[in-house]
C-alpha cells in the first residue's frame, strides 16, 4: 500500500511540474521536457523537440522521447486558435 501511494505521488508530481513549466516555454527553438505527458512529445518521460518553422499561430516541429518500454519519434504541427490562456 505504501509503495502504491509513493508511486502515485511521484507520477502526480511529474505530471503537474511538466504541465506547469512546459506551457510557459513557447516560441523557443529547442524544447526539453522531463515528466509524463507534455504538449509536444506526448507519452514520454524525457523528450526533446526542435521547431523547424514558427510564426504567430503555427509551429512545425520534430522530436523524440523515451518511455519505460518504448521510444517515440514525432513530427507535429501546432496551431494556436486563441491567445486567451
Amino acid at each position: 500500500m505504501r509503495m502504491v501511494l509513493f508511486q502515485l505521488i511521484i507520477i502526480s508530481t511529474l505530471l503537474t511540474s511538466n504541465m506547469a513549466l512546459g506551457q510557459g516555454l513557447e516560441k523557443q527553438k529547442h524544447y526539453i521536457s522531463i515528466g509524463f505527458l507534455d504538449h509536444k512529445t506526448g507519452n514520454s518521460l524525457v523528450g526533446y523537440a526542435r521547431s523547424l518553422f514558427q510564426n504567430k499561430n503555427n509551429e512545425i516541429y520534430i522530436g523524440g522521447g523515451t518511455f519505460i518500454a518504448s521510444n517515440t519519434l514525432l513530427i507535429g504541427l501546432k496551431n494556436i486558435y486563441s491567445d486567451l490562456l
